[in-house]
């Protein structure tokens, strides 16, 4: 991800910032994990919300909103943006 928008930001600039929102696993939130028994998410959003630092799942307007802050600020570019909780903290 990090090397398609520098390349696309490079490419681009200055006419069109380029950035890239990355939210992380949001459960049930999604339709992704429409196929996943339910039991099985649950335990798997427990596990997460264990191991994120801010120990709960992102909503929907949470991962939303990152869209206009990049939007709205022309100076940024090339950037990939981690809605997560925090757990790029942990590797």
């Amino acid at each position: 991800m990090d090397a398609l928008v520098q390349g696309l930001a490079s490419e681009l600039s200055p006419q069109i910032p380029d950035n890239v929102v990355a939210p992380t696993f949001m459960g049930t939130v999604t339709s992704f994990w429409r196929d996943v028994p339910a039991p099985e998410l649950r335990t798997a959003e427990a596990a997460f919300k264990e191991t994120v630092p801010l120990k709960r799942l992102a909503t929907a307007k949470q991962v939303a909103s990152a869209y206009p802050r990049l939007m709205m600020n022309d100076f940024i570019t090339g950037q990939v943006l981690a809605v997560d909780g925090g757990v790029m903290l942990r590797k």
